[in-house]
Formats: structure tokens, C-alpha cells, sequence
């Protein structure tokens, strides 16, 4: 559950942040409230805001990936790290006895 809302949270605030950098007309923070609501409503839009907004999804979408690629990697190095150390402490024990 914890994974999930990380993800919703990265995904949230990267969007808005790229939307802001996109979207600078007047009244355009309702339209980014109306966007990061629903993505149903990028396919109403007209083409040069349609393409801001999916521009801003790909880039919000591509950083939750890359922070879960992150996150499994180091993981991994962790649990080898731990595996590694399990082994070791059990060879010494065995030598030991």
C-alpha cells in the first residue's frame, strides 16, 4: 500500500509541476485541476493543450517508473548484501565448531 501512494504522490506532483510549465494561459489552473482529475479529459482538449498535457503525463508517468526501477534495484542489492552476510556469518560458525 505504501508503493501505491508513493507512486500517486510522485505522479501527482510531477504532473502539476509540468502542466504549470506548460499551461500559462489565463485560467489555466482550472483546467490543470479538471486534468490531473481526469485524463479522460485530454481527448476533449484542443490539440496544442492536448499535447501539453500528454507531454506532462509522460514525463509524471516516466518518474514514477524510474523511482520504482530504483527502489526494485536497490532492493536487490540489499537482500544480496543481506544473502552475502547470512553466508558468511554461517561459514564463520561452522569453522568455529
Amino acid at each position: 500500500m505504501f508503493g501505491v501512494a508513493l507512486a500517486s504522490s510522485i505522479f501527482q506532483s510531477q504532473l502539476d509541476k509540468e502542466l504549470h510549465k506548460r499551461l500559462t494561459d489565463p485560467g489555466s489552473e482550472d483546467l490543470i485541476r479538471r486534468i490531473r482529475q481526469s485524463s479522460r479529459l485530454v481527448l476533449s482538449l484542443p490539440p496544442n493543450e492536448q499535447r501539453h498535457a500528454r507531454d506532462s503525463y509522460q514525463i509524471a508517468l516516466r518518474a514514477v517508473f524510474i523511482t520504482a526501477a530504483c527502489s526494485t534495484l536497490t532492493a536487490y542489492v540489499v537482500r544480496l548484501f543481506v544473502s552475502i552476510l547470512e553466508f558468511l556469518l554461517l561459514t564463520s560458525h561452522a569453522l568455529v565448531t
